[in-house]
């Protein structure tokens, strides 16, 4: 067992390590020819100006013509791979859909927090795991979700509605957190009427 964790701890270190420079090249070499020249993005913009050309002592240019081509040209590839897929992943996140689903999703997960602090505070003695029910749950992703169609759709109706976004939100976020706390708030005013009619019965 504890050559296997050795042995993806190695694995993921490589991995990473590779990623890591082939980023790097690709990020600094336009092209793999650019590579093998040592020629930087900076350098062509320059000799293209018609500036005077600058060459630097850089670490590649010690490393062999053959050693630079046959381990250098491949690490640009997986560098320029994974930097492809993430603007990939940046254009996608773009998209109306997924910015729909961020946005609600950071709103649910604020509301929620606030939420259970509030029923923590309120009830010392309830657990994150009874705070937590599928009810609450519910509530508050519908609530948000609600609040986010809502942000969606008064742009088309409201022309000024960027000016006073944020402050739309955030009184809907507060109307939709003191309807969650409203029978929290309740019971927990009820709880020392119950407990001290409980007492004058007793005695």
């Amino acid at each position: 067992m504890k050559r296997n964790r050795k042995k993806r701890r190695i694995i993921a270190i490589l991995a990473a390590t590779i990623a890591g420079i082939g980023v790097l090249l690709s990020g600094t070499y336009t092209t793999p020819e650019d590579l093998i020249n040592n020629e930087t993005a900076d350098d062509k913009t320059i000799i293209e100006a018609g500036s005077k050309q600058v060459r630097r002592s850089s670490f590649l240019e010690r490393i062999p013509l053959f050693i630079r081509a046959i381990i250098g040209v491949p690490l640009w590839f997986i560098g320029h791979l994974i930097l492809k897929a993430v603007n990939g992943l940046l254009k996608i996140t773009l998209l109306p859909v997924w910015k729909f689903l961020i946005t609600w999703l950071l709103l649910f997960l604020l509301i929620l927090l606030i939420v259970v602090i509030c029923i923590k505070l309120l009830f010392p003695e309830l657990t994150l795991r009874e705070i937590l029910s599928k009810k609450l749950i519910l509530t508050v992703a519908f609530g948000t979700l609600a609040i986010t169609v809502i942000d969606l759709i008064l742009p088309r109706f409201l022309e000024n509605y960027d000016k006073f976004k944020y402050d739309c939100i955030y009184i809907l976020g507060l109307v939709l957190i003191v309807l969650i706390m409203f029978p929290y708030i309740r019971k927990r005013v009820r709880t020392p009427k119950i407990i001290h009619e409980d007492l004058e019965e007793m005695y």
